[in-house]
């Protein structure tokens, strides 16, 4: 069974629990004065052994860039993920699945678009990944508009046909930017919606991805959910401000046989927790060692549910209920444990 967390400091699971590793990530731990903060960069899972309130920032994976279907033509830049940020929720004792959304893969000369970024989640709530930048196809209107997501992904165009429209935002971000039709042969792509404004319409001297939005939960100011920037018939947009740590959305191919450029995957998401150090306990061994973890309150107790025995952690290490140490799991002496030698 997996580890279950009970009132009165109880926790509860199989003799395996206490020594076999799950693999899954804690995330990065740093702190920021009288804060913990908990970087998750993949997968993982957050296991608090007691109840308290913690701040986050969730940011869902930036959609793919889409590629040029001819010489001329482009590609959209994509929509940035969704990015849902400082909510403070209380937790309880257990364990806390965390999510954390990949970035949509660039179009190329099959697929054209991009791919929607993936989702972002913890605790229930669920940030949208970015939509995918639209590729030049000919007349197919379809495929020449920008994909829908957290923030929307950039429109193209093609050479004998008309500009697409920009992908909308799902969750209250930003749509992308629309795609111009033949205007002299300079065909000029949207760009991708970002968390902080919208995606323009492309031009030949200026525009680009929508702007991210600052946030300091780490304590240091970080531009995250950047949407990323359309392609023309001549290059790229260079103006645009697509340089967020995450969640930022692709930049879309050029035309010009693809010679300037190429359709870029969107960036992958993150999700970070913030709460405060003093008397907020949470897991940090690695997921389902129990015995082994040096961050279980005094006075736990574990109960082996295959097998009845009971451990409680004094303020030094593991016990078995009768008082004996348990041995071969005391997280103060591992190696004299298991060696029968005194390191």
């Amino acid at each position: 069974m997996a580890i279950t967390y009970h009132a009165g400091r109880r926790i509860q699971g199989t003799s395996a629990d206490k020594a076999v590793p799950s693999g899954a990530s804690r995330g990065t731990v740093t702190t920021d004065g009288l804060y913990t903060v908990i970087t998750f960069t993949s997968d993982g899972t957050f296991t608090p052994t007691s109840s308290f309130s913690v701040e986050h920032l969730i940011v869902a994976g930036g959609g793919g860039g889409g590629m040029n279907g001819a010489n001329n033509g482009g590609g959209g830049g994509g929509g940035a993920g969704e990015m849902l940020e400082n909510a403070s929720t209380n937790v309880t004792a257990g364990n806390y699945s965390v999510v954390v959304g990949t970035g949509g893969v660039g179009g190329n000369t099959s697929t054209k678009g991009g791919t929607k970024g993936t989702d972002s989640s913890w605790n229930g709530l669920t940030a949208e990944g970015g939509g995918r930048g639209a590729g030049a196809y000919n007349t197919d209107n379809i495929n020449k508009n920008g994909g829908d997501g957290g923030s929307g992904g950039g429109a193209s165009t093609y050479e004998t046909g008309t500009g697409g429209t920009g992908g909308s935002s799902d969750t209250g971000g930003n749509d992308g930017g629309n795609a111009s039709s033949n205007d002299s042969s300079y065909l000029r792509a949207g760009n991708g919606g970002g968390a902080g404004s919208a995606g323009t319409d492309s031009t030949l001297s200026s525009g680009g991805g929508g702007n991210g939005k600052s946030n300091s939960i780490t304590g240091s100011a970080v531009n995250y959910a950047s949407g990323g920037t359309g392609g023309w018939f001549f290059g790229m947009n260079t103006s645009a401000s697509n340089s967020g740590a995450y969640g930022n959305g692709g930049n879309g191919r050029a035309g010009n046989a693809g010679s300037i450029g190429s359709a870029s995957t969107g960036a992958n998401g993150v999700v970070i927790l913030r709460f405060l150090t003093s008397g907020n306990i949470y897991e940090t061994g690695t997921p389902s060692v129990i015995l082994g973890s040096t961050n279980v309150q005094v006075g736990s107790r574990f109960e082996e549910t295959d097998t009845r025995k009971i451990y409680y952690k004094d303020d030094i290490d593991w016990k078995e209920e009768n008082g004996n140490e348990a041995t071969n799991y005391r997280s103060a002496s591992w190696y004299e444990q298991l060696s029968g030698e005194t390191p």
